[in-house]
């Protein structure tokens, strides 16, 4: 078990000791030191340090937890990123070391599952979201876009426009979190701005409904 610690301190004398103790544990009870006589030596004088009092722990008290697994589908939208990332610097794209990059980085079936149909899809209408794109952006450049923040984009407008199962919401929260983890400071509200004309203007009613509804249907499929 990988134990987590929390550190006891106690005086012993004129020393600082200092124990580790798993989390775990918890004291239930110290008797003050103050209490106890010191014991004392063959001499009949007090013998430093004195004893100290036991501690008293219990097992049965909730155990310190791990941070919690990544949900599975943030986790294949890193990978589809990733993998889209590649795409877009090749000259040829192909996704022929799709299985093979899939089955590497994404451990978790559902997860592989979803990444595939992220960039599968994102790849299939990738001229259709790019026209999108360079309409809503109108004043950025597609081809000058920090090639992350591009690939973000186009999966996430993927999502808003042919992905009916998805919340709005989860995709626009999900492509933020994204741009501020692999891109600049200024990519969250940059690609905020951008998905949420892509949401206004191009998403169907229902799913422009849907934008501020709780995102349960993704929810319910992203606990690791």
């Amino acid at each position: 078990m990988d134990w987590s610690v929390v550190f006891s301190e106690e005086i012993r004398g004129d020393s600082l000791i200092v124990e580790e103790i798993p989390v775990g544990f918890r004291p239930l009870h110290v008797r003050p030191q103050a209490t106890m006589a010191p014991p004392l030596d063959s001499r009949g004088s007090a013998a430093y340090p004195p004893a100290l009092p036991p501690l008293f722990f219990r097992r049965d008290l909730p155990m310190s937890t791990k941070p919690p697994v990544m949900r599975r589908r943030t986790r294949a939208r890193e990978v589809a990123v990733q993998f889209l990332y590649q795409l877009d610097l090749r000259r040829e794209p192909s996704l022929t070391e799709l299985a093979e990059f899939l089955e590497s980085e994404c451990k978790d079936k559902d997860a592989r599952g979803f990444a595939k149909r992220l960039i599968e899809g994102t790849h299939k209408t990738r001229g259709d979201i790019d026209g999108v794109l360079r309409i809503v952006a109108r004043n950025w450049d597609l081809e000058r876009m920090a090639v992350i923040d591009r690939n973000i984009l186009r999966m996430a407008i993927h999502e808003l426009l042919h992905c009916d199962d998805i919340p709005p919401k989860v995709t626009i929260n999900e492509a933020i979190e994204l741009g501020k983890k692999y891109s600049t400071a200024n990519s969250g509200a940059f690609i905020n701005g951008i998905l949420d004309r892509v949401r206004l203007d191009y998403a169907s009613p229902r799913t422009q409904g849907a934008a501020g509804a709780p995102a349960t249907m993704d929810a319910a499929n992203t606990e690791a």
